[in-house]
């Protein structure tokens, strides 16, 4: 099972790994994800003016389907 998905995200400072890092451990507990491994948040734009940002993301089953289609 693959779930695909968009993200809108409030923030007061832009998106970096550290920001990325949080929003894939809510989305773990969000979907009740064992291994927040298989999230990929990819993407992110920040809108002009700060604040707001988009970006994509991907749910696995498991980090070896993860590993089988995400690039290197």
């Amino acid at each position: 099972m693959l779930i695909m998905f968009s993200l809108s995200a409030a923030w007061s400072r832009h998106i970096s790994f550290e920001i990325e890092a949080e929003l894939k451990e809510k989305l773990a507990r969000m979907y009740d994800v064992r291994d927040a491994n298989s999230i990929f948040v990819f993407n992110f734009r920040t809108h002009f003016g700060g604040g707001n940002s988009m970006g994509f993301g991907l749910i696995y089953d498991s980090v070896e389907s993860a590993k089988k289609h995400e690039p290197k």
